[in-house]
């Protein structure tokens, strides 16, 4: 199996998404072969499960690309096969993910932002603009069905300016309408 040092290991740790190490975390495949995968860019779910389009293709590429090298090695196929396991697990969830997403399109349904990015955002713009250890207070932050309307205007290029009476909050609380949301178990929740 291909190796790397442990600098390279803690810089690849840091740089995969939540979603996959827990996935990965969750079906038991150790640090050190998450951190290869991570190493050579397959550091989200989406990534990852684009890395071989067939299972054939997937254990092949472990073998040709990572070195994982089964024959004879029960150890070796149990890292492989959990690395299988996750393999499919992140192309189900990505495929639901898609499907929820086009559903919401289709039907025309104002999609919510996601929790943890619109938690990120809030981060990025206190570190950016607001005193070390100050909070954007909650009158001052938009609602997740704001941004995900935001976003959806930016993502179509068709950005409209909104009245401020019109802009909500999360003191005014979430609007009221069903979103389909995958969860890094690839269900998809509403």
């Amino acid at each position: 199996m291909i190796v790397i040092t442990a600098e390279e290991q803690e810089q690849a740790m840091k740089g995969a998404t939540t979603d996959l190490k827990f996935l990965m975390a969750e079906m038991g495949v150790e640090e050190d072969v998450q951190a290869a995968i991570y190493h050579f860019g397959f550091n989200s779910v989406g990534l990852f499960a684009t890395l071989a389009g067939d299972m054939v293709s997937f254990r092949q590429a472990l073998v040709d690309e990572f070195g994982m090298t089964t024959a004879g090695d029960l150890q070796m196929r149990a890292k492989v096969a959990r690395l299988v396991q996750c393999w499919e697990q992140a192309r189900e969830q990505k495929s639901k993910e898609i499907a929820a997403k086009a559903d919401n399109k289709a039907g025309n349904i104002p999609q919510l932002a996601p929790t943890q990015e619109v938690r990120g955002m809030i981060v990025a713009y206190e570190k950016r603009f607001l005193a070390p250890g100050k909070k954007l207070p909650r009158m001052e932050t938009p609602s997740r069905g704001f941004i995900g309307k935001k976003l959806k205007e930016t993502e179509e290029n068709e950005p409209i300016a909104e009245l401020l009476s019109e802009v909500t909050g999360l003191e005014d609380g979430e609007e009221n309408y069903l979103n389909a949301e995958v969860g890094v178990d690839g269900k998809i929740r509403v």
